[in-house]
């Protein structure tokens, strides 16, 4: 199966985001994103599928990740499993960018 791109929104609002950001700050807010998504894809489920197919997952690139399982049986295609990791990154990404942002908007006022 080839690997898509997952494309993913995030709106931050606040005194520190009303203006640009500077781009390490963005950089490091994605980043913070995909640390979280690869804990938790990385804890896959409780059924069959989960137990019996090995998951894998490759950073080549600091700002992507690639994940992956084997197909054994009862998981023979995959696509339940992809939907499903898909709709997990999408729910978690506002919520980890915006946690990580507020974050880094607090250590920068504090400064």
């Amino acid at each position: 199966m080839a690997a898509r791109p997952i494309g993913i929104t995030v709106t931050l609002r606040g005194g520190l985001f009303s203006k640009n950001i500077p781009r390490v700050v963005e950089q490091q807010i994605v980043a913070e994103i995909i640390t979280k998504v690869e804990e938790r894809t990385a804890r896959g489920g409780r059924g069959l599928g989960a137990k019996r197919n090995i998951i894998g997952q490759e950073r080549a690139q600091p700002l992507s990740l690639a994940v992956s399982s084997t197909l054994n049986w009862p998981r023979t295609r995959g696509t339940a499993w992809q939907r499903k990791n898909i709709a997990i990154v999408k729910a978690m990404a506002p919520r980890v960018g915006r946690k990580a942002a507020e974050r880094i908007a607090e250590e920068l006022g504090g400064a």
